[in-house]
């Protein structure tokens, strides 16, 4: 007993080794994709989403690997500065990854305790949980991040408003674009791709790539005030009702890295003589597309299982209707039975009483008991004889 759990813990500490270096090295890629803007916005925070798997319907001790994986991302971005003051390096990093901690964590919670470990695209209350609670404490981790980088001298108090914006949409974004993927990669199980459907998802991904590509270097959409990239939803909803739950989660994830990319192309669709604001808008539309994919992708999920819940009820009823006619037993065609003792003949030859007959041919149950006429005749025999 000893020995196995000391297997466990054993196991548990090497698992939070493994996250806490993969937080660590997708919290350097992000920062990589920031490094050409201002570092303390992201276009996505990566570990975010990667963070919310980890907890999600798994041990909630992987929680200390989550903190471990975010302090040392936070302390290679903030060792990039200046030390305001001894110890602050250490105290923000801290509580920054305090906040990315409990951001998933709590997410997890609540989604686990009012879901009853029910798939996140399960129906839409499961779905409107898994993006409330997201939300939610997305916003808190968007919070504590920026006001522990303005304690530690790190963040301009002016950029608080806009850093809890940016902070909180990034984190959203990842784990809603993230998150599902990972989880039905893991769970995933489906029957091999016909050829015709094949070719079909080869044909959506070549219109899905020119039309980001058109999206990112027209001129023409640089001076038009519509923001055409939005018509790329239209595209997911192809893939959503035509191709299984994964194939239209991974396509977001390829219309979010294109889009993500967009923001090092020159004179790019994305970019806004605004820096911040190029950013935000950014995340916007990463949030907005990836909301709408799980959102039909839970619709259509929905409607899937209520048809199979009907097909189900559908057999069950014929089924108890068979078993029902099965029991059924009609006494059809011409009864040969005997003109004085009224006997009935059977299919054997044999000679049966009218309620034998009745017993072995029908369900039906006889109880004996007198008519009126009979009942007079046998009151009057019963008289003569008294007499």
């Amino acid at each position: 007993m000893e020995n196995s759990r000391l297997k466990h813990v054993c196991l548990q500490i090497i698992l939070n080794g493994l996250i806490a270096g993969i937080i660590a090295i997708l919290g350097f890629l992000s920062q990589f994709l920031a490094e050409n803007y201002d570092n303390t916005i992201l276009p996505l925070y990566i570990p975010a989403g990667f963070s919310f798997y980890f907890l999600y319907k798994k041990s909630k001790y992987n929680a200390i690997g989550v903190f471990m994986g975010t302090f040392i991302e936070a302390h290679m971005f903030l060792n990039r500065f200046p030390v305001p003051f001894p110890g602050s390096m250490i105290l923000t990093a801290t509580f920054v990854s305090v906040a990315n901690t409990i951001q998933p964590l709590f997410a997890c919670l609540v989604i686990e305790k009012y879901c009853q470990n029910q798939d996140l695209l399960h129906d839409t209350k499961t779905f409107g949980l898994f993006l409330l609670s997201t939300v939610t404490f997305c916003l808190c981790a968007g919070i504590i991040g920026p006001l522990a980088l303005i304690l530690g001298k790190y963040l301009d108090v002016a950029l608080l408003f806009p850093s809890i914006l940016s902070w909180t949409v990034s984190d959203a974004a990842a784990v809603i674009i993230i998150s599902p993927v990972l989880i039905y990669l893991r769970k995933f199980k489906e029957s091999r791709i016909r050829n015709a459907k094949r070719l079909e998802i080869i044909a959506f991904l070549v219109c899905t790539s020119i039309f980001q590509v058109i999206i990112l270097l027209c001129p023409f959409l640089l001076i038009s005030k519509f923001n055409f990239d939005y018509l790329v939803i239209l595209l997911i909803a192809w893939a959503v009702i035509r191709f299984s739950v994964l194939d239209s989660l991974i396509h977001v994830i390829g219309i979010s890295i294109s889009t993500i990319v967009g923001l090092y192309i020159e004179n790019s669709h994305f970019l806004q003589s605004d820096l911040e604001y190029s950013l935000i808008m950014v995340q916007i539309y990463l949030i907005v597309v990836a909301f709408m994919n799980l959102l039909m992708v839970c619709m259509i999920s929905e409607r899937k299982r209520y048809l199979q819940k009907l097909k189900t009820y559908s057999k069950d009823l014929e089924k108890d209707v068979e078993q029902a006619l099965s029991k059924i037993k009609k006494l059809t065609g011409i009864l040969p039975i005997c003109s004085k003792c009224k006997k009935i003949r059977d299919e054997n030859g044999e000679w049966l009483v009218l309620e034998q007959y009745i017993d072995q041919h029908s369900e039906a149950q006889l109880s004996h008991g007198y008519c009126d006429e009979c009942m007079e005749k046998s009151l009057e025999e019963l008289d003569n004889y008294s007499s």
